[in-house]
């Protein structure tokens, strides 16, 4: 007969207390904050449970996170949160306090910040306040590279903070600053990555360019390579998407230098980059068994990737020359996403090229009634009218 093995006195408290505070953590806006945070502060034990994991104490993702407190109970929550916070520093990183406050009091993350640290000059958030609070960006840079060692999450915080107070690329600069003085920060590249991509969607292709190859600079500079092929992406696409005229070919070159530097380059990312490497060797009319291998190469590393489908589909259907083949990913490209309508109008277009005109009508227009607007499916019924 198999026993289960009892959890331990410490082991089971610290679950519990985990559990109650992710059980409480999203209703804490609809519940007397001040006999909340008093709890929580009494729990020296969840601050040290959450900085074992390496996690953050967040309600980022409380889903009544917007509401806004009246102003006696976020006097309270502050209170309460200072004492919680101070009672135990060395197991309190500041950006716990940030994501606390984001929940408490969404949208006011910089002022409600600047509040607190007020009271706090000799804590990490006074530093970080001498940092955010200079007269302009000039002096801001001067202060960071002044400024003594701040930790992994400190560091983060003052990014965020520097992102709500710069939100356009005139903090670009500052951002630079902020790798160069903290380059082996892992969580900070992690966020560069993460914001370049949107603004690789919103900027200037230049401005973007010069920025990546300002922060390949700076990795350079300090022997690094902190999700190094992420940015050699990033220029790919820039190159094959957003600048005027296109260039596939300085696309296809940055896209190899990311696959020659996969470090810690999750599966579903490589899949992407072999994806775009592929859609650049189509451009450039690479031999189609050379495309053929990217896009394969994509799919075997995540098989539910759906670009992979897609290309693969189409270059079967138009370039193979193998409906059937064609017909196998656009199927699956209907079992991953139902209500996306491409899949179906790929499947009506292979019928059109066999001639089969009812059926290309057909899926056509069921393309259609999954999305009404779906141009593609439009100009085909009216090309065949």
């Amino acid at each position: 007969m198999n026993e289960r093995k009892k959890l331990s006195t410490p082991t089971t408290l610290r679950i519990a207390v985990l559990a109650m505070w992710m059980v409480c953590g999203c209703v804490l806006l609809a519940q007397p904050v001040q006999a909340m945070l008093l709890r929580a502060r009494a729990a020296g034990e969840l601050y040290a449970l959450v900085a074992q994991m390496e996690s953050r104490f967040s309600l980022a993702q409380c889903p009544q996170k917007g509401a806004v407190l009246p102003d006696a109970q976020l006097d309270t929550a502050r209170e309460a949160l200072v004492d919680a916070i101070s009672a135990d520093a060395a197991q309190a990183p500041a950006y716990w306090l940030w994501d606390l406050l984001n929940c408490l009091d969404a949208g006011a993350g910089f002022g409600r910040f600047e509040k607190y640290a007020q009271s706090l000059p000799d804590d990490p958030r006074g530093v970080i306040l001498n940092i955010i609070t200079q007269p302009d960006s000039d002096a801001m840079m001067r202060t960071i590279q002044d400024e003594t060692q701040l930790s992994t999450g400190e560091v983060v915080l003052l990014y965020n903070l520097l992102k709500e107070k710069y939100p356009e690329e005139n903090g670009l600069p500052l951002f630079l600053v902020l790798a160069d003085r903290y380059p082996g920060n892992a969580g900070l590249w992690q966020m560069l990555v993460t914001d370049q991509w949107a603004m690789m969607r919103n900027m200037d292709a230049e401005v973007n360019i010069a920025y990546l190859y300002a922060l390949i600079d700076i990795q350079d500079k300090w022997g690094i390579s902190a999700n190094r092929a992420e940015f050699y992406m990033q220029l790919g696409l820039i190159h094959q998407f957003y600048i005027d005229p296109h260039a596939p070919a300085e696309a296809a070159r940055y896209y190899n230098l990311a696959l020659a530097d996969l470090v810690s380059l999750p599966n579903y990312r490589q899949s992407s980059l072999h994806v775009y490497l592929g859609e650049a060797y189509n451009s450039l009319e690479y031999p189609v068994e050379d495309i053929l291998a990217e896009f394969e190469t994509a799919l075997a590393l995540q098989e539910d990737s759906y670009p992979a489908l897609n290309d693969l589909g189409i270059l079967y259907l138009n370039q193979l020359e193998n409906i059937p083949k064609a017909r196998y990913y656009f199927y699956r490209m209907i079992e991953l996403r139902p209500k996306n309508p491409t899949g179906v109008y790929w499947l009506g277009y292979s019928y059109e090229l066999e001639g089969n005109i009812p059926e290309a009508k057909r899926f056509y227009n069921e393309a259609l009634a999954i999305q009404p607007e779906y141009g593609p499916a439009l100009k085909r019924l009216e090309a065949l009218k």
